[in-house]
C-alpha cells in the first residue's frame, strides 16, 4: 500500500503526525494555487490553512477507490475554497455578457510571440483584473471547463467565455508589450 494511502487513513484516525506530514508535503503546492487566485501573499497563507483546515475536516469523504492520489482531491478544495473566499469578498466580480465565440488555448495565444518563462507569465497573469485572472485560471491552468467555472461561479458558461476571450486579449497585449521592452 502506498506511503500517501497509509497517511490518508492515519488522518482518518484523526493522527496529527500524519495530518503535519501531510501539511508539510502539499503546503506549497496549495499556497501557489491560492497565490495564484488572490495575488496577496498574506490571504494566501490565511487561505491555504483554511484548505487544510476543510481537508482534514472533509478526509472521510476521500475515497480510496476513486482517488489514487490525494493531489487532485486538494487542488479541488484548494480551488473552491479560494473561489469561495472571492465570492465572500466581492459581491460582483463579472460583466454579465452572454457572448458566444470560438476559443483557443493558452498555447496559442499568439503563434509568433516570443518564449516566456514560467515567472513572467505568472507575473502578465497577475496583472489581469481579478475577474479575468480567475477564468483564465481555472480554464486555462486548472482544466475545468466553461459550464463548470459557470456554475462554481454562478455566472453563464457564456460570461465564462467572454471573460476567457478578454483574458487572452489582454494577455497577448501585456505579452508583447514585454517582448518589446526587453
Amino acid at each position: 500500500m502506498p506511503d500517501e494511502i497509509k497517511l490518508i487513513r492515519l488522518c482518518k484516525k484523526g493522527k496529527k503526525k500524519a495530518q503535519k506530514n501531510i501539511f508539510e508535503q502539499y503546503y506549497n503546492y496549495v499556497f501557489v494555487i491560492c497565490l495564484r487566485y488572490l495575488k496577496n501573499k498574506l490571504d494566501a497563507e490565511d487561505l491555504s490553512q483554511d484548505v487544510f483546515y476543510n481537508l482534514f475536516k472533509n478526509i472521510n469523504k476521500f475515497d480510496e477507490k476513486k482517488h489514487k492520489s490525494l493531489k487532485p482531491w486538494i487542488q479541488t478544495i484548494a480551488v473552491n475554497t479560494s473561489l469561495n473566499y472571492i465570492k465572500k469578498k466581492r459581491a460582483e466580480l463579472f460583466e454579465n455578457q452572454d457572448e458566444e465565440y470560438n476559443y483557443q488555448t493558452i498555447s496559442t495565444i499568439n503563434d509568433t510571440e516570443p518564449e516566456f518563462t514560467n515567472q513572467e507569465l505568472r507575473k502578465a497573469i497577475d496583472e489581469l483584473s481579478e475577474g479575468k485572472r480567475i477564468i483564465f485560471n481555472l480554464f486555462a491552468i486548472d482544466g475545468y471547463k466553461h459550464n463548470e467555472i459557470a456554475e462554481k461561479l454562478g455566472i453563464t458558461s457564456g460570461t465564462s467565455r467572454s471573460q476567457y476571450k478578454k483574458a487572452k486579449e489582454t494577455l497577448k497585449i501585456i505579452l508583447t508589450k514585454m517582448s518589446e521592452d526587453f
